[in-house]
Formats: structure tokens, C-alpha cells, sequence
């Protein structure tokens, strides 16, 4: 019978961002679905605790801006390098509509109320620019003139007749009238940079923010001034307002700062309804400066220099946050699975860690960092291992820590002497693991405590445990394949290999074990009583291959590799191959799970898969 690997589950990163610049993250018209960048992709995710997400991943330059149509069918995306993709939201392959560039770079985006059109602002010889959604051709004819300066944001009235508003980063705004779009007005409206402009939702004001850190209200059909918001010291906010949302009805405006809060305003009265902390904690530190805002089903919804999405409930100003969806921002680098408590653990090149239960994210928090307590390593996450109640990782920072994950936090760090390379577990042993640093040793932990170590010729590249954590393979730099037990922590055997190993595995029964070699991308299987080959040639991927794993009862051989292919192999049937795409840009660790199998990958996104039969083909 035929069978294919179905993706259960995505775990999205959370928006990049840069410490003095807003993030722009945009609602769908479901009110639970946001879209926002990360790096090269755009993420779409529900806000409902392990709801869907997808990762777009055709853009080849950092994604600045991601907004729906108003019929919520497409995405326009927009990039640094000042290109803009049109592409279906709801099509399986997310198929393209329209590519073409349109600015130097750009840093918003959005679209008119008929979903026809769309204008982008940014920099380079134009600042801003309106176009056909479906086309690409140019409806503003070059009008879009008096901006010297970068504009951060730009504004379309969403009903006739058309306005479209651009701000710059000198506190100027230009005001046009179309389709085709012609100037109307310009002007100073700020003594600062201009961060964000938005219209209501009936299209009859917009408001604009910025670092001068008042919020103004403008006629939407004239750009005729309305009002400012009351800018007392107790009432304006204390740091660069950085983004603004309107209310549904378009009564109130939702506002966030780097002075780390969100505040709400009445528009009629100008008045401030109140101020909601967006961390719960007494110090906050840089990394909880609120940069980009929108307003969702759920409540309206912050972003921080962190990247956590924070939702409020505006209604309990003394226990505002509702609830932050967390993750990582970075590429993913270590994965790891404890089957008692059927959770995974995440580690990025940030050094960051997170759990993931049910769909959900936990990140942990640790002292590595005075000024950011996210950081568990100050460089990035090499390995961890994980059980019900402990959590033990190693970075590039050369520390071995061990994370209590009940409390939340690091309870103990040790410094092992230099950079780690490496680390692979035990599934059956519980908080077994080994790991190798560039001191070119190779240590056997058990329970948080160093069992031994053994010194190698070369520095470890990859490494092998048994599930009942008694045999080691440690493969080095020159080629070395070494076999180690860990009763006495002696090598045993040494074999020499053309090229270096990239990823080892035993099976279960640690009867064979199977090896992956660059260059040639090669998977070898091998017998573990004379290391005569079963097979040798056959097994390859089109790339380097970072990750080996047999299925717990030793029908398959997993393999993942920076080809972004996950391939199950069979020892028992060596011309079966079942090959997925899971990751772009290459996958970079793999592990069994109860149900299934989980992946990681250089889109920074965690992903979960089970086996199983392919869905029927449909009738017609």
C-alpha cells in the first residue's frame, strides 16, 4: 500500500524586528488569522491555541509588510529589496498572482477597499507607489513627489472616493486623490519620524503616530486636521509610538510605544481610557518595547522587539494581558522529544529555548543576559535533552545547562571548556545524553551529572546514542568513525571513512547502525558485530544530510537534509523510498514522537507528521 507523510502540525516563529523600527502585522478578515514576516517568509497563524499557520517562503529578501485582500483570498507581501508578491491565501501551493518591484525598499503596504488595488511606501528614487493588484501597472503616473526622506507608512482609503495618505520619516505627509492618483496636499503634520497611518474602517478619519510621540486625527476625505490626542505627561506616552489600530466602530485607537506600553484613546473626547503594561512584570526590559499593533477578534493585539504577540483585554486595566503567543525569531537548531510527557523542546540560534505541548509554545528564562532574560545561551542552542521535569542543553557558548521546567527557568549552569559541537540522547534512558565540544571530547551525562569522557583525535562532528544509552558513535572532523561504550567510556573501535559523517544512528536493537556522509550525500548501513555494509551507494539526497533517526520498532530509517527532504528508507526493503519536502532550505534535526515525527528546519518553523494512507482522489 502506498503511503504518504501528512503535515499534523506547524509551529510558526514569531515577526522579526529591530530595535527602532515598527513591525507591521495585519488581521484577516476572520479576525483570528495574522500575517506578519519573519526573516525571508511570511507567516499566517491563527490566534487560537494550536490553531493553523502557514510559511510563505518565495521571497529572497527579509519580508517587511504582509496584509490580506479585503476578501481575505490573497496576500500581497512586500521585501527590503523593494519587491512585492501577490499570491492566493487559500490555494494548497499558495500560487502566485503577481511579482514585480515597485520600490528601492519597502516598509508598508496595503490595499485598497475593492481589493484592486495597492499602493507600498519605502525608500529609494520613488519613496511611494500605487499599482494594479493583477497587472502591476502603475496608477499613481509619478505623483508621489515631495518626500525626501524614507516613509515608514502609507494609508488607502478603504471606500470612494479614493484617498491614499504617505508619511515620512521628517514628519511630512503627502495626500492624494484618485485612481489614477494625483496630489492634493502636503505638508508637516509631525516634528518626527511618522510611523504609522490608518484608516477607519468607514474610511471618514485617519489617524498618524510618531516618535514625537503624538497621535493626530485627520478627515479622511480632506486631511483636514481633527484632533490630537491629550498629550499631558500623565496621559501621552513616554518613548516612540510606533504603531496605531483603530476600534471596529472606529471610536477608539489602540496605540504601542518603545516606553513599553499600550494605550487606549477615546477619538471624540481625546481622551485616555488607559494604559496597559504589556509584560506583567515590574522591570521590563528593551526587548518588551511594544513596535507594531492591530486589532483582532480576540482583543487588540501588540507586538514586542521580542516578537511575543500580546492580546488584551481592554476591559481589566489591572490585569490587562489576555494572553502572548511566543517562539522563536531565529533559525531553529536543536530538537528534542520526551515521550512520558509527549512534549517537544526547540532551541534556536538566538539561544533561545521553548517546549511545545498541544500546539502551544513555552519559552524559558535564564541569566545569561542581564538585559534580555529570554537568552538560556549566549550564542547559539547546539543540542538539548529533554525530560518530564528536566530540561539539559549545551550551546555554542560552551555551557551545559539544566533547565527546571516546571518553574520556568535555568536552575543550574556549568562551563565545560569550550564551544559544543554536538549532542545526542537516549530515548529509553531518560536525561541520558552525550556531547561533544571542541576540546575534542566527547562526555556522557546521566541525570545532569558527567558520567566520564573520553578524548578523541579530532573534533566531534556528529554523534550517536543508544536508546539504552550504552553505545556511542562519535564521527570527527577527520573522518573518524568511533565506537564508544559508556560503561567505561573507552573507544573500542576506530574506523576511518573517505569522507566526514554528518549524522549517525543506531536502530533499536543497536543490531545495525547507519551512517551519512557529505559530499557524496550518501546514507550507509552497516551490521554492528563486524561493520560489514548492508547497504552502501543507494541511499542519497541531493545535499548534506544533518539528521538520522530509526522509527522506534526499526521499520524505518528517517533521513533529513539541507535539500529541505524528509526520506523514510526501509533496511528490510532497500528500494523503498518515500521522500517529502517539509522544510525550505534544509532540514536540520528530526525526531520519533508517539504519533508521528517531528521536523525542524532553516524556515525557522517546527513541524509534526504522521504516516498514513493518501487521501482518496475526488470524484467527478
Amino acid at each position: 500500500m502506498s503511503l504518504v507523510l501528512k503535515q499534523t502540525f506547524l509551529g510558526p516563529p514569531v515577526p522579526s524586528a529591530a530595535r527602532g523600527f515598527g513591525v507591521q502585522i495585519d488581521v484577516h478578515k476572520d479576525g483570528d488569522t495574522v500575517a506578519y514576516g519573519n526573516s525571508k517568509f511570511v507567516i499566517t497563524r491563527s490566534l487560537t491555541p494550536g490553531g493553523p499557520a502557514k510559511v510563505y517562503t518565495e521571497h529572497q529578501h527579509k519580508v517587511k509588510v504582509a496584509r490580506f485582500n479585503p476578501s481575505g483570498y490573497y496576500v500581497a507581501s512586500a521585501d527590503e529589496n523593494g519587491y512585492v508578491r501577490v499570491w492566493s491565501y487559500t490555494h494548497a501551493k499558495n500560487m502566485i498572482k503577481k511579482a514585480s518591484k515597485q520600490l528601492g525598499t519597502i516598509t508598508d503596504l496595503c490595499w485598497d477597499g475593492e481589493g484592486k488595488r495597492i499602493a507600498v511606501s519605502g525608500n529609494g528614487d520613488k519613496k511611494g507607489a500605487a499599482f494594479s493588484w493583477d497587472t502591476g501597472a502603475c496608477i499613481d503616473k509619478g505623483t508621489i513627489t515631495g518626500l525626501p526622506d524614507n516613509c515608514p507608512s502609507v494609508a488607502m482609503k478603504p471606500n470612494r472616493p479614493f484617498r491614499m495618505v504617505i508619511g515620512s520619516e521628517s514628519g511630512t505627509f503627502s495626500f492624494l486623490k484618485g485612481p489614477p492618483y494625483a496630489m492634493l496636499k502636503n505638508g508637516s503634520i509631525h516634528k518626527n519620524v511618522i510611523q504609522c497611518i490608518r484608516y477607519t474602517k468607514d474610511g471618514s478619519k485617519f489617524a498618524t503616530c510618531s516618535n514625537d510621540k503624538k497621535i493626530n486625527v485627520f478627515d479622511g476625505k480632506t486631511a483636514e486636521p481633527i484632533s490630537t490626542m491629550k498629550f499631558g505627561k500623565k496621559s501621552r506616552h513616554n518613548g516612540f509610538v510606533y504603531g496605531l489600530a483603530w476600534s471596529v466602530d472606529g471610536t477608539q485607537i489602540f496605540t504601542c510605544s518603545s516606553d513599553k506600553t499600550c494605550k487606549l484613546w477615546d477619538v471624540e473626547s481625546r481622551s485616555l481610557v488607559g494604559t496597559f503594561s504589556s509584560t506583567g512584570v515590574s522591570k521590563p526590559q528593551v526587548r518588551h518595547q511594544q513596535l507594531g499593533c492591530v486589532y483582532s477578534k480576540h482583543g487588540p493585539l501588540s507586538v514586542s522587539l521580542s516578537g511575543d504577540l500580546t492580546i488584551y483585554d481592554v476591559d481589566k486595566t489591572d490585569d490587562p494581558i489576555k494572553s502572548v503567543i511566543v517562539g522563536h525569531q531565529a533559525p531553529l537548531s536543536a530538537l528534542a522529544y520526551d515521550i512520558e510527557s509527549d512534549t517537544l523542546a526547540t532551541g534556536c540560534r538566538d539561544g533561545l529555548i521553548c517546549t511545545w505541548k498541544d500546539g502551544v509554545a513555552r519559552r524559558y528564562s535564564g541569566d545569561a543576559v542581564s538585559a534580555d532574560a529570554r537568552i538560556i545561551h549566549k550564542a547559539g542552542v547546539v543540542g538539548l535533552c529533554l525530560t518530564k521535569d528536566r530540561l539539559f542543553s549545551i550551546g555554542i557558548d560552551g555551557m551545559r545547562n539544566t533547565v527546571d521546567v516546571g518553574a520556568g527557568r535555568v536552575a543550574s549552569t556549568e562551563g565545560i571548556g569550550s564551544a559544543c559541537t554536538c549532542l545526542a540522547s537516549a530515548r529509553d534512558k531518560p536525561g541520558a545524553f552525550a556531547y561533544g565540544n571542541k576540546s575534542k571530547q566527547v562526555a556522557f551525562v546521566v541525570g545532569g551529572k558527567t558520567a566520564g569522557s573520553v578524548d578523541l583525535p579530532d573534533i566531534p562532528t556528529c554523534l550517536a546514542l543508544s536508546n539504552d544509552g550504552t553505545e556511542i558513535i562519535a564521527s570527527t572532523a577527520d573522518g573518524g568513525v568511533h565506537f564508544i561504550s559508556t560503561s567505561d567510556l573507552k573507544i573500542k573501535k576506530t574506523i576511518n571513512k573517505e569522507r566526514k559523517v554528518t549524522a549517525a544512528a543506531f536502530s533499536p536493537d543497536k543490531s545495525t547502525y547507519a551512517l551519512a556522509t557529505a559530499g557524496n550525500y550518501e546514507i550507509a548501513l552497516f551490521k554492528s558485530a563486524d561493520h560489514s555494509a548492508l547497504v552502501e551507494s543507494y541511499w542519497t539526497h541531493n545535499a548534506n544530510i544533518n539528521a538520522l533517526a530509526f522509527s522506534p520498532d526499526g521499520k524505518y530509517l528517517v533521513s533529513g537534509a539541507n535539500d529541505g527532504n524528509v526520506t523514510f528508507w526501509t533496511p528490510s526493503d532497500h528500494s523503498f523510498k518515500l521522500v517529502t519536502f517539509t522544510h525550505y532550505q534544509g532540514v536540520t534535526a528530526l525526531a520519533f514522537t508517539k504519533t508521528g515525527l517531528a521536523t525542524i528546519g532553516a524556515d525557522n518553523c517546527l513541524k509534526t507528521w504522521e504516516l498514513g494512507a493518501p487521501e482518496p482522489a475526488p470524484a467527478y
